[in-house]
């Protein structure tokens, strides 16, 4: 017994809860795991932050509770100076606000300009102090449905094509969770009176995303990859292969735990004769692993 209280006491480091103040004008409160002369290391949430120290405007170890995230208020003065702190109450003539350096009462006759955060939205430690563990970009699959018109010559016997695909965007082909390529397999069809047109699309596709907020995301992609196509009509059928491009975008920011839902309009083309093409929306249920 006396031995594993030793060893808890020599090897296992105490959290502890401190906020810290980032030059940025955003506020932590978060636990402290370990720190040196250059970092310090801070449990946010469910993830592990390495925070340089130059980047920290102040640390107040007396600060506990539960992790949060906000941003200080912003108080611009007539005389040109700035002010960032926490408002810790108003009068008609006074605003008192916590900074740094303590508590300030400032005379409203001389501010300019107030900007207060907005508690809607949610601020986080930025990605690039993520400890080197947790930057590893997931594994994203999926599958979708896409439904469209067909463009002419096709539209004129068979107005529509509908069908569904499976994809893959490995982690090793991500940069910066901004830029992705990924693989498609997908199999669409298209009816028409008599006749039926079969396409077996293989695409690689480049996405780029683009991210304001967990609300508002976006993506688009750009693809390129090969068809086989079979068309049949009555016992008779006709078979080939074609080369394709594709083109994407929409929205991604409805999340619900690691699944994500992409919802936007495409355009395909076929590259050889009669030069097939369709333009349509697509759905998409992906999942991050």
């Amino acid at each position: 017994m006396i031995k594993k209280i030793l060893f808890l006491l020599l090897f296992v480091q105490p959290m502890y809860s401190l906020e810290l103040i980032l030059k940025s004008g955003d506020a932590f409160i978060c636990d402290t795991v370990e720190e040196n002369d250059r970092f310090i290391k801070v449990r946010f949430k469910d993830k592990l932050y390495e925070i340089p120290k130059s980047e920290i405007q102040m640390r107040d170890n007396s600060k506990t509770g539960t992790h949060k995230g906000y941003t200080l208020a912003s108080i611009a003065m007539l005389d040109g100076s700035t002010v960032k702190g926490n408002i810790a109450e108003e009068s008609d003539t006074i605003l008192t606000v916590q900074t740094i350096l303590g508590y300030l009462s400032l005379d409203k006759a001389k501010i300019a300009n107030v900007t207060k955060p907005d508690p809607k939205i949610e601020v986080t430690i930025p990605k690039d102090y993520l400890e080197q563990s947790y930057r590893l970009t997931p594994i994203r699959f999926g599958i979708s449905f896409f439904a469209a018109a067909n463009g002419q010559p096709l539209a004129a016997i068979s107005p529509g094509i509908y069908g569904g695909s499976f994809f893959l965007e490995p982690s090793n082909l991500n940069w910066k969770d901004t830029w992705q390529i990924g693989f498609k397999s997908e199999y669409l069809v298209s009816y028409g009176e008599g006749s039926r047109y079969g396409f077996y699309n293989q695409i690689v596709y480049l996405q780029y995303r683009k991210s304001y907020s967990k609300l508002l995301d976006f993506y688009a992609n750009v693809g390129v990859g090969g068809a086989y196509i079979r068309y049949k009509r009555d016992e008779a059928y006709i078979e080939g292969f074609q080369g394709l491009s594709s083109i994407g975008f929409g929205y991604q920011g409805i999340k619900f735990g690691k699944f994500t839902l992409r919802i936007g309009p495409r355009y395909t083309q076929y590259f050889e004769k009669p030069f097939y093409h369709n333009v349509g929306g697509e759905i998409a249920l992906v999942y991050s692993l």
